[in-house]
């Protein structure tokens, strides 16, 4: 299987088994941005796609570093920060904060590096900060723990912070935390201080493992090996609870205060409607990748944008065939038969833009806009005959075949035609004049039938448009 790339962006895909127990594919879609001083924005060189979870050390005892960008599409945007946090000058003690509109406001007290002295009033007590020009977006910088001598004295929201020890002695002269809640201050008298921090959360701290669904006899009767019903998608949001929202919106105002050289920092998110097509054995699925991530690095004055497509394989991961990722032609700009065409076309003029440089030769006029179709069937063979045997008398139907190679064209022509009309001797159908088209054989041609099949059925108004693979009939 292969994507086609269209874009200057990354872009990767992973098969998985969903939740219901059923295939399906999740195509990922990374574009990165800079902004400057102005907040104007600026395309800039894709981050990498991340395919695993990448901790800062042990998994065990560190944080995440970044999440896996291949996932299923989240239920909510995760706003997250990372890298570092920079000051135009060093500083010992600052409140930062960070703003997505009027949907998110949060603030965070930054302190310069400290470490862990005993006191009086407390067990320990964090040491006048010194001056740093920036702090790393790091869990290890936020209260929390865990003990190694003992499994029960444990943060369990950060076990990779600083401040848990059964025996406080055992902290003296370590890193106390550069990150607080402004409104519970590490070394108050009353009250234990709560985790803070910008970055993503590992999937096995509480703040997720509690999404993940109950693991007991019942799941193991009923259920296993797939999710237990209490399961909740909310488990693949890995921002703090505090920075998901609802979703991406366009043109929406990002503010950072004191976590760039600028002080102060602003941009506008830009639009980002990237139409994803997805060809398998179920048939063609086209829509607009959904936006799920905005990762922010405020001292490089960058920030990513992840969107997901996401299909079902019904008859399992070999069914997959192609998935093209479309150039975006607009805000929440649909995903076309005509827009897929024009873009693979241009492979032929510009091969270097992508890994399938085999011609389309796309002879019939493709409209600009097509609505969606649900009559297309991709099967062949036995598979097809009964389908087509399903449908009702009089339905006028078309075909597109694929072929081995061309030397075997006019030979599969004749036999998709003689096909064709035992078929509709058969069912009482009426099939069109002529066969639509041929293909090459393979995956590398599956995408291109599909939509010509589609673009066919649209423009014949036709009931039906079978796609025959080369040797089924």
């Amino acid at each position: 299987m292969t994507i086609i790339n269209l874009t200057n962006f990354d872009a990767a895909h992973a098969v998985t088994m969903g939740l219901d127990g059923n295939w399906q594919v999740v195509a990922v879609v990374k574009a990165t941005y800079t902004w400057d001083k102005s907040g104007t924005i600026c395309p800039a060189p894709s981050s990498p796609i991340v395919m695993l979870d990448e901790f800062f050390g042990d998994p065990a005892s560190s944080g995440l570093l970044l999440a896996s960008d291949i996932a299923p599409t989240k239920p909510k945007l995760d706003v997250l920060l990372a890298g570092a946090i920079a000051f135009p000058k060093p500083i010992t003690e600052i409140e930062v904060g960070l703003a997505v509109g009027s949907r998110l406001r949060k603030r965070v007290r930054a302190f310069g590096d400290r470490i862990w002295l005993p006191a009086v009033m407390t067990d320990v007590v964090p040491s006048r900060p010194r001056p740093v020009s920036r702090v790393p977006i790091a869990w290890e910088r936020s209260y929390g723990g865990a003990d190694l001598a003992d499994s029960k004295c444990i943060e369990p929201q950060n076990p990779a912070g600083s401040g848990v020890a059964r025996n406080p002695k055992t902290l003296h002269g370590r890193p106390a935390p550069n990150f607080e809640d402004p409104e519970k201050a590490i070394g108050a008298l009353f009250g234990k201080p709560d985790p803070v921090g910008f970055g993503p959360i590992a999937a096995h701290w509480l703040q997720r493992i509690a999404l993940a669904g109950t693991y007991d006899e019942a799941w193991k009767k009923s259920r296993m090996p797939l999710p237990p019903d209490d399961f909740s998608p909310a488990f693949f949001n890995v921002a703090p609870k505090d920075q998901q929202l609802d979703k991406y919106l366009p043109g929406e105002k990002i503010r950072l205060f004191n976590m760039t050289t600028a002080v102060h920092d602003q941009f506008d998110l830009p639009a980002f409607a990237v139409p994803v097509a997805i060809a398998s054995s179920d048939g063609l699925v086209e829509e607009t990748a959904v936006i799920d991530t905005l990762t922010i690095e405020p001292e490089e004055r960058r920030f990513s944008l992840l969107a997901k497509a996401q299909a079902k394989l019904c008859y399992g991961p070999l069914s997959l065939g192609r998935i093209v990722i479309i150039t975006p032609v607009g805000e929440d700009a649909p995903a076309t038969v005509g827009s897929i065409f024009t873009e693979v076309q241009a492979l032929e003029a510009s091969p270097a833009k992508g890994a399938d440089k085999r011609p389309v030769g796309a002879a019939t006029p493709i409209p600009a806009t097509l609505k969606g179709v649900d009559r297309l069937v991709a099967l062949g063979g036995f598979a097809l005959r009964e389908t087509a045997l399903g449908l009702a008398k009089g339905t006028e139907i078309g075909l597109v075949a694929c072929v081995p190679s061309e030397k075997d064209e006019p030979g599969l022509v004749a036999q998709a035609s003689s096909f064709l009309s035992r078929l509709a001797a058969e069912s009482d159908l009426v099939v069109a004049p002529r066969v639509s088209r041929v293909f090459g054989a393979g995956p590398s041609a599956i995408i291109e039938a599909l939509l010509y099949a589609r673009a066919t059925l649209q423009m014949r108004d036709l009931s039906a448009v079978f796609v025959l693979g080369g040797g089924s009939g």
